[in-house]
């Protein structure tokens, strides 16, 4: 009964490990070492915002207010954060915030995968699997 017993959790921590195994861990690198990410620049004409205004209203949490950008030309590189759009490093991924989120969704006319309602660490995730695709 025992051996049984071990055997069903194994198989339950087999399943958790490979619902999870599309996440992502970033390690976070700071300091003035840090490796820079490779920028992404614009593929996609227009602005989340413009273009899908529903998607981009409902992906966005209450009281959250996304900042008013200029729309980039297509190979626009945005410029970095703190004060860009761009997270640089991995380490400014991990400190990722709603409203940053939201301004790289319009930026690139990309939601990222990211569906209403998700958790700010399930957004980060996704956002930091783009960049490294």
């Amino acid at each position: 009964h025992q051996q049984q017993q071990i055997l069903v959790q194994m198989v339950r921590n087999e399943r958790v490990v490979r619902e999870n195994s599309h996440l992502v861990a970033l390690p976070p690198v700071v300091g003035p070492g840090a490796p820079m990410l490779r920028i992404r620049s614009k593929e996609v004409l227009g602005l989340m915002s413009v273009v899908s205004p529903v998607a981009f209203a409902a992906l966005t949490p209450p009281g959250v207010i996304p900042a008013v950008i200029p729309v980039p030309a297509i190979g626009a590189i945005p410029p970095l954060l703190p004060g860009g759009l761009y997270p640089g490093t991995q380490a400014a991924i991990l400190t990722l915030t709603h409203v940053q989120i939201l301004n790289l969704m319009e930026y690139y006319n990309e939601d990222f995968g990211i569906v209403p309602g998700e958790p700010i660490g399930v957004r980060v995730n996704k956002v930091g699997r783009w960049i490294h695709r």
